[in-house]
This record gives structure tokens, C-alpha cells and sequence, in this order.
């Protein structure tokens, strides 16, 4: 994903994502902040809301002016996703 300027927080959809279980996918969302920033405050793959275990415990809030980069690694098990979130910013 590469977002430019959102104008709120939104719901980001990963589709075609392989479902063959004991695998990893990864994915980044690219984001260039406006004076206000914002993120993706809902993660679904296909549609499913999933739940991100972020890399400190705590979803990123974003930088004005900035660009932030989440990056996402979905690991599927047993028919269920398990999604590690990490953030990084580019000041």
C-alpha cells in the first residue's frame, strides 16, 4: 500500500493473501502524513477484521508531516491468521 495524505483513519482490506497454513506473508503500508496524521485503524485480510499484535504492545498513532511505514507479517495456522505489526517513522 502507498497512501498520500489520508483524511481519516480507514480500514486497510489485504486481499489475495495465500490461506496454505504454515505460511508467512508480509506486507507494507506506506503512508506520506498530511498536518494531521492518520492510519489504518482496522486490519482485515479478505474481509476478516484480525487482531495485530504490535512490536511494543501499542498501536503506532502516526507523525504529521512525515512518512510512517507499518509493516505487517500474517502467519497462517490451523486455518487462522496470527498478524505481527511493527512501525517504523521516516522523520
Amino acid at each position: 500500500f502507498n497512501v498520500t495524505a489520508p483524511a481519516s483513519n480507514w480500514t486497510a482490506n489485504i486481499t489475495n493473501v495465500p490461506t496454505t497454513n504454515n505460511r508467512v506473508s508480509n506486507t507494507a503500508i506506506i503512508i506520506t502524513q498530511g498536518a494531521t496524521p492518520y492510519i489504518p485503524n482496522v486490519i482485515q485480510i479478505a474481509g476478516v477484521t484480525q487482531t495485530i499484535k504490535w512490536i511494543d504492545g501499542n498501536p503506532p498513532t502516526g507523525y504529521a508531516n512525515q512518512t510512517d511505514v507499518i509493516t505487517l507479517s500474517m502467519l497462517r495456522v490451523g486455518d487462522n491468521w496470527t498478524v505481527l505489526g511493527s512501525y517504523i517513522n521516516y522523520g
